[in-house]
């Protein structure tokens, strides 16, 4: 097979952006990364002890409320199992630790921008597939979660290859597309089930193009495929009362935005996170265009219709734009690309704007500053090497609590219990019942991020009761004075799951 230019030029590109995403990554952990990270470490667990018995899986609700009583930040609920389980075979060849779970991201971004290629080949031409990509690659958003374990630019594989598979059933007419386009969408319902989104946009185009009728036998069956590969994910949300939790979290609302705000929302964060031109651009072609090709068209509808649906989704999350962002980075690209002298003009302000903020700090794009300038290994290597035997560990809200216990656990080999603040029960608790809970569960050290402020009720309790040991920028940690600890019977540990309180013991 013989590879063009174009093709090997798309190739070195890929290899430069590869080591770009892969330097001077951020000590700390973005929101959520610290949970995926605890989700993959699971997985690696369970595979592994699968592998030497097989029959933990007939007790597995035994072994995951076992491994939550160790270390309590497990999501395996709340998030599909996919990246989770993508990584834990990552950490079977490199080893367990937040690098490899972030490579997750990377790997996927680099399938992105292979998919986005593709597109651009499908729908316009080569040139215009491979300036897309470019632009694609270092915007901001898209460029800074590449480089972080989250779920978004995983997800916007399977969104972009969904899109093409669902195009190309529409427009061939070949019903085995639609059928493509189920399977796709089921397997990235597996990685976030934000996926379903598309079903609106799919819909809207269908009634556009008056084909929804003539393809409605295709769809059923497309929708039977997409239901039969999410379905193990489904059954076990059931199975574990998961599907309260997952309806809780898209029930919830930016609350302190009114209803015009909710309007403007993404459009505004649109204007901030992206080069103005890569949209504006797109835009003013289409309302000046008296003629614009249907592929423009299917674009401009599947982008209006996203805006529409994140409109009516109460959860306002900036990083819900990113897939939104590879849609017109081809329009804009096919808009120029035929003025050459334009274009090159253009394309060039562009990429170095793009350019220049992806290479600033993650920070400086996505607002967790104080997350990712904050390192828990340190704290959580110096736990672990000084714990003794029955001591435990009790951490307070921090910066980041799952990425404390995904650092401790990684090491500890399921030595020590890490205890958390639940607020359904240590808001309320009095500095007698604080005394009693950690006597009880033989708490060694306590983790304090000073900027939380819920730990103040019992800072003298502490202070008197633990030495200080451990200093790293807000973050403190204080060692039990005590001399002696107990053989624990059981371990209790309580976890607030919507309006519940359940605690589980175990010998």
């Amino acid at each position: 097979m013989k590879i063009t230019l174009i093709e090997f030029f798309l190739i070195l590109f890929l290899v430069v952006y590869s080591i770009l995403i892969s330097h001077n990554l951020p000590v700390g952990t973005a929101e959520d990364e610290g949970a995926h990270s605890m989700d993959s470490f699971f997985y690696y667990n369970f595979l592994r002890d699968f592998a030497r018995n097989p029959s933990i899986f007939l007790n597995l609700e035994n072994y995951i409320y076992k491994f939550y009583t160790f270390y309590p930040a497990l999501y395996i609920i709340y998030y599909p199992p996919l990246f989770g389980i993508l990584s834990s075979f990552l950490f079977f060849i490199l080893g367990v630790n937040l690098f490899v779970t972030r490579l997750t991201s990377m790997i996927f971004s680099i399938l992105t921008l292979i998919c986005l290629y593709y597109m651009g080949k499908e729908f316009y031409n080569k040139n215009v597939a491979i300036f897309s990509v470019i632009t694609l690659a270092f915007a901001p958003y898209f460029f800074i979660y590449s480089r972080l374990a989250m779920l978004d630019v995983p997800l916007l594989f399977f969104i972009l290859s969904s899109i093409l598979l669902f195009y190309k059933a529409v427009e061939t007419n070949k019903r085995k597309y639609f059928y493509y386009t189920g399977i796709v969408m089921g397997i990235g319902f597996l990685l976030k089930y934000t996926i379903v989104t598309l079903f609106i946009p799919f819909t809207i185009y269908l009634i556009y193009k008056k084909s929804l009728k003539n393809n409605f036998k295709p769809l059923i069956i497309a929708s039977i495929f997409f239901l039969l590969v999410c379905s193990p994910y489904l059954i076990v949300l059931f199975f574990f009362q998961g599907i309260d939790s997952v309806l809780y979290v898209l029930e919830v609302g930016a609350k302190d935005l009114n209803f015009l705000e909710h309007l403007y929302f993404y459009p505004l964060i649109l204007f901030f996170e992206v080069c103005p031109l890569v949209f504006l651009i797109p835009i003013l072609y289409l309302l000046r265009k008296k003629e614009i090709n249907e592929t423009s068209k299917f674009l401009f509808l599947m982008i209006i219709s996203y805006f529409i649906v994140l409109i009516i989704i109460p959860n306002k999350t900036p990083k819900y734009i990113i897939p939104i962002i590879p849609l017109f980075s081809l329009l804009l690209v096919n808009s120029l690309i035929k003025r050459k002298i334009l274009f090159l003009v253009i394309f060039s302000i562009v990429f170095i704007y793009q350019f220049t903020i992806a290479m600033l700090p993650p920070y400086y794009t996505i607002g967790n500053e104080d997350t990712l300038k904050t390192d828990t290994r340190s704290a959580s290597e110096y736990m672990n090497k000084n714990i003794v035997n029955n001591g435990n560990i009790f951490i307070t809200p921090t910066l980041d609590e799952a990425s404390f216990v995904f650092n401790f656990a990684r090491i500890n080999n399921f030595k020590t219990h890490v205890f958390r603040w639940r607020v359904c029960l240590f808001d309320n608790m009095t500095i007698e019942q604080f005394e009693n809970y950690v006597n009880k569960n033989n708490i060694y050290y306590i983790v304090i991020d000073q900027k939380d402020n819920r730990y103040l009720a019992f800072k003298e309790w502490i202070d008197d009761n633990f030495q200080l040991v451990f200093v790293q920028k807000d973050i403190e940690i204080y060692r039990n004075n005590m001399n002696r600890f107990y053989e624990l019977s059981s371990i209790c540990d309580y976890n607030c799951k919507i309006k519940k309180e359940i605690c589980y013991y175990f010998n």
